[in-house]
């Protein structure tokens, strides 16, 4: 359970190029909405409850992480993209 108080979690949040939920199943997402907020990327996995709250390439991407390469390729991706 993350302990930070919200005000240093908006900073974690702006900071971050992505928010990684690889949750398979019964997540709100209340996480990805403060993360969406502080205009972190969301990257849910398409068996997470989340994915209901993203529309892929739009406000967050819907992956399978199972496809370990394809996630490894798409995290990289979103962080060369951060730093430039």
């Amino acid at each position: 359970m993350c302990t930070l108080a919200r005000a240093p979690l908006r900073g974690v949040f702006r900071r971050a190029a992505v928010l990684m939920s690889p949750a398979r199943y019964g997540l709100f997402g209340l996480l990805m909405i403060e993360a969406m907020a502080c205009g972190t990327v969301d990257l849910v996995s398409r068996m997470a409850g989340s994915r209901e709250l993203i529309i892929d390439g739009v406000n967050g991407l819907i992956v399978d992480m199972h496809a370990h390469e394809e996630v490894a390729h798409l995290i990289a991706t979103l962080f060369a993209d951060k730093v430039q």
